[in-house]
């Protein structure tokens, strides 16, 4: 991986997948917004042109569990998703979000709780933290975490 990388975070979903950039020099992520996964599939043409307008190093997909470790039933449409990013010409990696899942339902919680519709932030919110983790030692692989994969 080159010493300053970019990456393209997603964190999918069966209606929409969040979408950060990030990159290593300074270890910071943005949300871009999200794509969307209808019952025709992913926006594969919004990712190209993410993919084209970013030129990441690597692709990074939120990979959920839950929290004892085990399998989730979003793993096999993740997978499937990672699958059809090959596409894409790009390195894919994965990186653990099963706190950021956790924060997500505190999120939401809250937000229910206060009448404010949630949605957005979390799929915004969520791929900026595991591209953060991709580098941080935050659960992820790449630059700084344990092992992607």
């Amino acid at each position: 991986m080159p010493a300053a990388a970019t990456i393209l975070a997603f964190d999918f979903g069966l209606r929409r997948i969040g979408v950060a950039v990030g990159q290593s020099v300074t270890g910071s992520a943005s949300p871009l917004g999200v794509v969307a996964n209808r019952e025709s599939g992913v926006d594969h043409d919004a990712i190209a042109a993410l993919v084209r307008e970013w030129r990441p190093d690597v692709l990074v997909v939120g990979m959920p569990a839950h929290a004892d470790g085990s399998a989730s039933a979003m793993q096999e449409p993740v997978y499937a998703f990672i699958e059809e990013l090959g596409r894409h010409a790009v390195p894919v990696e994965t990186v653990d979000e099963r706190y950021t899942s956790v924060e997500a339902e505190r999120v939401l919680k809250e937000a229910r709780a206060s009448g404010t519709r949630a949605v957005s932030y979390t799929h915004l919110t969520l791929p900026t933290k595991e591209s953060r983790g991709w580098w941080g030692g935050g659960g992820g692989g790449g630059w700084g975490g344990g092992g992607g994969g």
